[in-house]
């Protein structure tokens, strides 16, 4: 037999998530306008989430999950197009000076211009739930960064990067089979797979391609 609460609270349950998904649809439209500049088809959560809109740049169709913490006071957060994002990420652009002896952290406001840097993502990037992104880090085109994941450094295209701090743990495919799905997706080669020697050989074919 059903418990006879459960008839009554799931159906306010289920109007809850329906309220909540249409405040942010509504919400959105407005939200949007903050950022520095913004593309076509961006989802984000803005009564869930912590974001310094007018630092930040997006591209188009980009998708952010709900609790996302996006803190960019000084130095810019840029996205590009075609972006995954799990829910609860962050990204910091700036820290706290810890150099000058005598003074407490929290009483130090001079800041020098290593403390603040930006955060560069590329096109086609999924970022795991729980990722952190510190400043000064690139993810470049086609990589994944894995859930819990901390970035404080460039991470390679196509790499698969994971672990605290984050280290490259394979990469989405051999130098070859990379090759060909940049050349279906965008008609040539735009990345310069040399880091990638001895991970795959370019068979003939793959190098009348790219020529």
């Amino acid at each position: 037999m059903k418990n006879p609460l459960s008839l009554v609270t799931l159906p306010i349950y289920k109007l809850q998530l329906l309220c909540k998904k249409a405040l942010n649809y509504i919400a959105r439209g407005y939200y949007s306008t903050l950022f520095k500049s913004v593309g076509k088809n961006v989802r984000f959560f803005p009564f869930t989430s912590d974001i310094h809109y007018r630092n930040i740049s997006i591209g188009d169709d980009v998708y952010i999950g709900p609790s996302a913490f996006f803190i960019c006071s000084i130095a810019p957060i840029e996205i590009g197009s075609k972006i995954l994002m799990g829910p609860l990420v962050t990204i910091i652009t700036g820290q706290h000076p810890v150099a000058v002896k005598g003074l407490y952290i929290y009483d130090n406001k001079d800041k020098e211009e290593e403390n603040d840097l930006p955060v560069v993502i590329k096109d086609d990037v999924w970022i795991g739930a729980g990722a952190t992104i510190l400043k000064g880090s690139v993810i470049e085109r086609g990589a994944i960064i894995a859930a819990g994941a901390l970035v404080n450094r460039t991470i390679p295209p196509y790499a698969i990067a994971g672990g605290v701090p984050a280290k490259v743990l394979r990469y989405r495919g051999t130098r070859e089979e990379l090759t060909l799905h940049e050349v279906k997706l965008y008609g040539k080669v735009i990345t310069d797979f040399s880091f990638m020697e001895d991970r795959g050989a370019i068979t003939k074919e793959v190098q009348l391609i790219k020529e």
